[in-house]
């Protein structure tokens, strides 16, 4: 059956048509489709060569931490990191084989909110009795040389988002006074998959949009970071059924943070082009939306010239030349602000 035949279906042809094969039939219309043509896809591979059952990772650790939080968030506040979850997902059987949870005490801001207690469900006293940062760190790593991941399994972390990596745990260690964890560095970003995967709008990608567009619903506490990571787990197990090869998700990898704190980000579908970013708005000259033709690789040094889709008032293409360029977190189109030292020629 062709592509074009597939996408001229009803939705109740399409869960008929999977029903017949016995595959999953909830899901909005789109992931039907997805779903089917996926189904003949795979069905013409193994006719051309036989399947090796392998993936590109033994294991998958799902990571969603829960951090201190206020109403509003104002931008002052900093956050630390006061649950940290890891569900350890098999991609063989696909079942969940582990889970590490532990609770954090803060150091700056050791009294909760009430919101934040509301909210995450964790008390006072859960994290006046818990370990600090460092120690939990340390009881992740033991947990992990325990499964002997990275020495005899291979694996890879998975997240909802970019933050928690990002910006959670690289913050959380400066906080703490050590250094990033270099199994850290690298993570697989299941919004940014799961869009490029079903063709969804990146405001789509949120873990309680995929949930219901996959016609699951969410299981255990919103926002406990235990029960985050295994629906996120969940979501993870039925994209593989649905004909997403984990190795295919090695390319979304999303970022990798080195130890003075820069990122270097790899956006996928720009041409895989990197920006650098650095915190140091007060020595900017002026603000402009770029889209990138291509940024300095891991290997360039940061005064690497970068292209512009669009000069600080000009709507034509324009060069920067040495400086460093800051680029917003977000999904969008990164918001980029150029040095003094990155002036147009």
């Amino acid at each position: 059956m062709t592509n074009g035949c597939i996408n001229r279906m009803s939705r109740d042809e399409l869960r008929s048509k999977l029903a017949e094969f016995k595959l999953d039939t909830r899901g909005v219309k789109d992931v039907l489709k997805k779903r089917l043509k996926n189904y003949y896809k795979k069905q013409k591979l193994m006719q051309k060569e036989p399947p090796d059952g392998g993936s590109c990772y033994d294991y998958i650790c799902v990571v969603d931490f829960e951090a201190t939080c206020e109403e509003g968030n104002p931008p002052e506040f900093v956050h630390e990191i006061i649950e940290f979850p890891v569900v350890l997902l098999n991609t063989r059987t696909l079942e969940i084989e582990d889970a590490f949870q532990q609770y954090v005490k803060p150091e700056i801001n050791p009294k909760l909110s009430a919101f934040c207690i509301s909210l995450t469900g964790i008390t006072q006293d859960i994290v006046d009795k818990a370990d600090t940062f460092p120690q939990v760190l340390q009881n992740v790593v033991e947990w992990m040389r325990q499964w002997e991941l990275g020495t005899k399994y291979s694996y890879s972390l998975l997240t909802d988002g970019s933050w928690d990596m990002s910006k959670f745990l690289n913050i959380q260690c400066r906080i703490s006074r050590i250094k990033y964890p270099s199994f850290a560095k690298r993570w697989i970003n299941i919004r940014k998959s799961y869009g490029n995967f079903y063709k969804v709008p990146r405001s789509q990608t949120k873990l309680t949009m995929m949930l219901e567009q996959l016609g699951m619903c969410y299981a255990g506490r919103p926002h406990s970071g235990l029960d985050d990571a295994c629906n996120i787990a969940a979501i993870a197990v039925r994209r593989v059924r649905d004909g997403c090869e984990l190795c295919g998700m090695r390319d979304l990898v999303a970022t990798v943070v080195s130890s003075e704190g820069h990122c270097t980000a790899k956006r996928t579908g720009l041409n895989g082009s990197f920006c650098s970013r650095q915190r140091r708005p007060s020595e900017t000259e002026g603000v402009g939306r770029c889209r990138w033709a291509r940024g300095p690789r891991r290997d360039e040094p940061a005064g690497s010239a970068l292209l512009c889709a669009r000069a600080r008032s000009s709507p034509r293409r324009g060069r920067f030349l040495p400086g460093t360029v800051t680029c917003a977190d977000g999904d969008g189109p990164p918001s980029c602000t150029w040095l003094q030292a990155g002036r147009r020629p």
